[in-house]
C-alpha cells in the first residue's frame, strides 16, 4: 500500500511548522512528522517486519510506503517498544528505507530505556521517492509490543503557515495558488475532484434571467437566456404568428437523418423550393417554387439524381428524373411535372410524365402517362402508356397509344397493337388502328378487319364499294326490261338478261379517263397493243427523262430503253457517276425516311428534333460485319421481367438482346437460353 503525502499530514504538524528557525527568506522547516508502528499483537524474535504508516498492521514485505511530494531531508528518528518478556541483547534495529534501500537513518533499541534514537544522521530525499520503515528483531528471545517509530521530514522554502494571514476570525491567502488533489495548481484554487457546496455566488457578469454557461475551454460566465427551442417531446401554447422552425435570413434549412440530408428548404423571395430524398437531388440556381418530393440516389450522382431546371417544376420521386430543360432562363418551360419512374424527362412548359422509364414529354402541355420509351413532342399531345409511341412536333392534339404508334400530323389518333412495327399517320385528323386481330364493334370476336354487330348508318355521302362506286340510296321497284345501250347487244323484256359488247362498240368517246384499270382486265386478256403508233395513232407514249421510245409500225412493236447518264433517281441496278456531296438517299426537310418491305415499315430514320438523327428498326436487326455507331443505341426494352423463353430457342436467335432499365439488367440469348448480365 502506497500512502501519498497530503494536506492532512501538514495539518497534523502545523503547530510545529509555524515557528521555523529564521535563516533567510527561504527557510528550513518541518513539513511533516511521519509515524509508523505495529498495533495488532506482539512481535516475536527473531523476526523482520515492515511497519505500517499511522500505526497499523505490519507486514513481512515492504508494502507500506509514503511518496515524498518535494525535495527535503529525513532526520531525528525516535522509536519506542515495550518488551513482553526478558529479551537478551539489544540488537533490535529500526531502519528508514528509501526506494527499497536501507539508509543511515537507523536506531538500535535500548532494553533499559525501552527506546532508540538517531538525531545525528540525515537522509536527503527528492520528490517521488518512496520511504518505508523496517524493524529487525535479532537479539535474545521473547517479543515486543506496539513498537512506534517517528521521524521528521524537513523541507526548504516558505512555511505553509506563513502564506496565510488572519484578521480577526477571517483567514486569507495573499500569494500563489492553492491545490486540492493536485500538486501543480494552475489557478488560484485548483481542485482535482468533486466540489460540493451548499451555495454559490458568482457576481461578475451576473444579471437577472442570465444562466451560467461555459466556453470550449471550460471557462464559465453568465449569459442571457437563449430563445426558446423546440422540445424533443413537442411544444404547447406557442404562437404560430411568431414561433416557427427555420431561419430568419437567406440560409437554407436542412433536415438530416444519420447526418445525411433528407429534406432541404431553399429560400426565394416569391416561392421557396422544397427538396426531399437523396442529397444529390438539385434545384438549379434562380428557380422558384420547385418541388422534389423524394427519390434519387447518392450512389451515382450524375445519373441517379432528380433535377428541376425551371420554375414551379415538380419531381415526385423515382431515379434520374428531370422537370424542365437546362436552358439559361429558369422561367422558360415552367410547370413541368414528373411523377416518378426511371430517367424520365418532362422538358416543355406544362408537360407531364406520370412514371415509367425513359419517357420524354417535349411538347407544351404534352402528357405521357407511363410506359417505356415513349416520346410526346406534339403540343397538347397524349401518350397514355405502352412502348415506343411517338407524337412528332407537328402532331398537335395527337394521341398515340399501344406499341410503336406514330403521330406525324395534327389532330390524329394512332393505335398500335402488339406487333413490333411502326404505324404512322399520313395526314391530319386521322383515326388509325393497327389491329391484326380485327376491330370489333359490339362484338369481342371480329372476323374481319372491321366487324360490326349492329346497323351501320350513313346520314350523308352513302357507301363506297371496292369497284369505286358509291351507293347513296337503296334500290326500290321492279325491273320490267333490260335494253342494250350504245355499243351493247342483247337484252330481254323478261327473264334472264344477257348483254355483250357489239363489234366496234368501244370507242375513244366511250372510255372516260381512268375508266379501264388493271383491276378490271382479266389477266392475259390483253397480251399486245395492235395498231399503236407514236406518229398520230390513237395512243401517244411520251418518253420521260433518260428514256427513249422507238415504235415499229410495220412490226407493231414499241421499244423502251434507258439512255444512262446522271440519273435523277436511284436505279434498281445501281447508279454511276454520282457525287456524294450532292446525291443522297433521304429527305431534305424534317420528314422521316421510311423503308418498307411488303408495304410494311421495316426501317425508319427520324430527324429527332434537338438531337442527332436516329434509326428505328421495326423488327430484329442482324449485323454480319462491323458496325460503328457514333450516337446512342437502344435495344428492346422490357420492364421488371425476363424476355420470353420462346424468343431464344433456335440457333438463328442467338445473340439477341433485351434490356430491363428498372433492374439495370441486360439479357443476351445464348446457347443455354437468356443470360442476365
Amino acid at each position: 500500500m502506497i500512502v501519498r503525502y497530503s494536506a492532512c499530514i501538514l495539518l497534523s504538524v502545523l503547530a510545529m511548522s509555524m515557528t521555523p528557525t529564521a535563516r533567510s527568506a527561504a527557510q528550513e522547516y518541518v513539513a511533516a512528522v511521519f509515524t509508523f508502528g505495529h498495533a495488532t499483537g506482539n512481535l516475536t524474535t527473531p523476526n523482520t517486519r515492515y511497519l505500517a504508516a499511522f500505526d497499523g498492521a505490519s507486514a513481512t514485505s515492504d508494502v507500506y510506503r509514503i511518496v515524498i511530494p518535494r525535495s527535503g531531508t529525513l532526520k531525528n528518528l525516535y522509536w519506542y517498544a515495550l518488551p513482553t518478556s526478558t529479551l537478551a541483547g539489544s540488537g533490535h534495529i529500526v531502519t528508514v528505507r528509501v526506494d527499497n534501500l536501507d539508509t543511515p537513518l537507523a536506531a538500535t533499541w535500548n532494553p533499559v530505556t525501552k527506546s532508540g534514537a538517531n538525531t545525528s544522521s540525515t537522509v536527503v530525499v527528492s520528490a517521488g521517492n518512496v520511504i518505508a520503515v523496517k524493524l529487525a528483531l535479532t537479539g535474545g528471545s521473547g517479543s515486543l509490543a506496539r513498537p512506534i517509530v517517528s521521524f521528521e521530514y524537513v523541507v526548504t522554502g516558505t512555511p505553509v503557515g506563513s502564506q496565510w494571514t488572519t484578521s480577526g476570525s477571517d483567514i486569507h491567502y495573499n500569494t500563489g495558488r492553492v491545490g486540492i488533489g493536485t500538486m501543480t495548481p494552475t489557478h488560484s484554487l485548483d481542485v482535482s475532484g468533486t466540489v460540493r457546496v451548499t451555495g454559490l455566488q458568482l457576481p461578475t457578469g451576473a444579471a437577472s434571467g442570465h444562466v451560467l454557461t461555459s466556453n470550449a475551454s471550460g471557462v464559465a460566465s453568465w449569459q442571457p437566456v437563449a430563445p426558446a427551442t423546440w422540445s424533443l417531446n413537442g411544444n404547447a401554447g406557442i404562437d404560430s404568428t411568431s414561433s416557427f422552425l427555420g431561419t430568419t435570413d437567406s440560409t437554407p434549412v436542412e433536415i438530416r437523418v444519420n447526418r445525411v440530408r433528407a429534406m432541404r428548404f431553399e429560400p426565394h423571395p416569391f416561392s421557396p423550393n422544397v427538396l426531399g430524398g437523396a442529397r444529390v437531388n438539385q434545384v438549379y440556381p434562380g428557380v422558384k417554387g420547385a418541388t422534389i418530393a423524394g427519390g434519387g440516389s447518392n450512389e451515382e450522382e450524375d445519373l441517379d439524381r432528380n433535377l428541376v431546371f425551371n420554375d414551379f417544376g415538380f419531381v415526385g420521386g423515382g431515379l434520374g428524373n428531370q422537370a424542365g430543360d437546362s436552358g439559361s432562363n429558369p422561367s422558360d418551360n415552367h410547370f413541368a411535372v414528373v411523377g416518378g419512374g426511371y430517367r424520365n424527362r418532362a422538358s416543355a412548359s406544362g408537360s407531364v410524365i406520370g412514371g415509367g422509364a425513359d419517357n420524354r414529354a417535349g411538347g407544351s402541355g404534352a402528357v405521357v402517362s407511363g410506359g417505356a420509351g415513349n416520346q410526346a413532342y406534339g403540343t397538347l399531345s397524349v401518350i397514355p402508356g405502352g412502348e415506343r409511341n411517338h407524337t412528332a412536333a407537328a402532331g398537335v392534339w395527337g394521341l398515340a397509344a399501344g406499341r410503336q404508334a406514330v403521330v406525324l400530323h395534327r389532330g390524329t389518333f394512332v393505335w398500335g397493337d402488339s406487333q413490333e412495327r411502326y404505324t404512322e399517320s399520313s395526314g391530319p385528323n386521322q383515326f388509325l388502328v393497327r389491329a391484326a386481330g380485327g376491330v370489333g364493334i359490339n362484338t369481342n370476336a371480329p372476323t374481319s378487319p372491321l366487324t360490326v354487330a349492329g346497323v351501320i348508318e350513313s346520314d350523308s355521302g352513302g357507301f363506297k364499294f371496292p369497284d369505286g362506286s358509291i351507293q347513296t340510296t337503296a334500290a326500290t321497284g321492279t325491273i320490267t326490261a333490260v335494253q342494250p345501250g350504245s355499243g351493247l347487244i342483247g337484252g330481254v323484256v323478261s327473264g334472264v338478261a344477257s348483254l355483250s359488247l357489239a363489234d366496234g362498240g368501244v370507242t375513244a368517246a366511250k372510255l372516260a379517263d381512268s375508266a379501264v384499270t388493271i383491276q378490271k382486265i382479266v389477266p392475259n386478256v390483253v397480251s399486245s397493243l395492235d395498231g399503236v403508233g407514236n406518229d398520230g395513232g390513237n395512243i401517244d407514249l411520251v418518253a420521260g427523262a433518260n428514256i427513249t421510245i422507238t415504235p415499229d409500225d410495220l412490226a407493231n412493236t414499241i421499244t423502251i430503253s434507258s439512255i444512262g447518264g446522271t440519273a435523277a433517281g436511284w436505279s434498281l441496278s445501281g447508279n454511276s457517276a454520282t457525287n456524294p456531296g450532292v446525291h443522297f438517299l433521304g429527305t431534305s426537310d424534317n420528314q422521316p425516311l421510311i423503308v418498307q418491305v411488303n408495304k410494311t415499315t421495316a426501317l425508319r430514320f427520324e430527324p429527332f428534333v434537338g438531337f442527332d438523327p436516329r434509326a428505328i428498326f421495326a423488327g430484329e436487326v442482324t449485323i454480319g460485319g462491323e458496325a460503328i455507331i457514333r450516337g446512342y443505341t437502344r435495344i428492346g426494352i422490357i420492364i421488371n421481367q425476363a424476355p420470353p423463353q420462346d424468343d431464344c430457342n433456335s440457333t438463328d436467335e442467338r445473340g439477341r438482346m433485351k434490356v430491363d432499365p428498372a433492374s439495370e439488367t441486360l439479357y443476351i440469348c445464348m446457347n443455354s437460353g437468356w443470360v442476365a448480365k
